[in-house]
């Protein structure tokens, strides 16, 4: 009967202290200020990401046309950022999908800390004090809504307990990682922007080079037709000494932001899916465990 009764005490006291962070709104608020900052964290990071794509695509739609003399050639290097653009744009959709997934639990934790949702649990819990010290009331009746409790109690406390857990995981292990990537992302970003803007600026210049010999005098004619060979071999060199080095930081910037890349792809598919749907199910056979306890031996006398 002691036993019983400090064993009832006991679920008493969890069942109290469940219904005050509930009317607190402890973990709760915890609970939303972590699930916040992940969702600003996907979301900024998934238009880093639709910002390096265009300014691929911008670099890649940029052509090198030198006509020097009559001697034809269009280039086109921005093309070797190929595979890395594909790259993005499937980093895009995780980025999408980790988004989607966790504003999603967004909603679910907007609806547990709704105000008639609160009061709802926290009513369900004082009942099931009441029913567990009264009498009057069947050993089974009182067993159920014992049972029930611990659902309300995962319902109401598992979503702000997982991105708890998953926040103290996300800054301890992938958190370093993720500020170094993001920071590696942002400035081959800006180099590449800078480099598409070189390659406007080669662009340029070459047309200007390129003038026509209408308005040339005779003598100077005859003096391009002289020296044609050379203007053509000094311009190309020029032109291959510039395409080459933009080349080389090309290669340099996409080799550099696709090491990057992946493993941002680790980070939220750890942090957005695995790592939640792991500790979720942790709650959940925890949950289970103790609703598969013969409870009814609390209200034997």
């Amino acid at each position: 009967m002691k036993r019983n009764a400090w064993v009832k005490g006991v679920v008493t006291v969890m069942l109290l202290v469940a219904v005050t962070f509930n009317y607190t709104g402890t973990i709760d608020t915890m609970g939303q200020q972590h699930i916040n900052n992940s969702f600003n964290v996907a979301s900024t990071t998934f238009v880093v990401a639709r910002a390096l794509n265009a300014v691929i695509s911008v670099v890649q739609g940029t052509e090198l046309a030198m006509v020097p003399l009559g001697v034809g050639m269009t280039l086109t290097p921005g093309q070797i950022l190929d595979p890395v653009n594909d790259l993005v744009e499937q980093f895009s959709w995780v980025m999408l999908a980790s988004t989607s997934a966790i504003g999603i639990e967004k909603v679910a934790m907007a609806i547990s800390v709704w105000p008639v949702s609160k009061a709802i649990y926290s009513g369900f819990l004082v009942l099931t004090i009441l029913f567990i010290w009264s009498g009057k009331f069947s050993i089974k009746y009182r067993v159920f809504w014992l049972k029930a409790s611990i659902i309300v109690v995962f319902l109401q406390f598992s979503i702000p307990v997982v991105f708890i857990l998953n926040t103290q995981v996300y800054e301890r292990f992938l958190g370093p990682q993720y500020n170094q990537s993001i920071l590696v992302i942002k400035q081959t970003h800006k180099n590449i922007e800078d480099l598409g803007q070189d390659y406007q600026s080669i662009t340029l210049k070459m047309q200007k080079q390129q003038q026509p010999m209408d308005d040339y005098t005779l003598w100077s004619r005859v003096k391009n037709t002289l020296d044609i060979k050379g203007y053509v071999q000094l311009q190309l060199a020029k032109l291959t000494t510039q395409i080459e080095q933009r080349l080389i930081q090309l290669k340099t910037a996409a080799n550099n932001v696709v090491e990057h890349l992946l493993e941002l792809i680790v980070v939220f598919i750890l942090h957005a899916v695995i790592f939640p749907v792991v500790i979720l199910y942790g709650l959940y056979r925890f949950t289970k465990y103790l609703l598969s306890l013969d409870l009814s031996v609390l209200f034997v006398r």
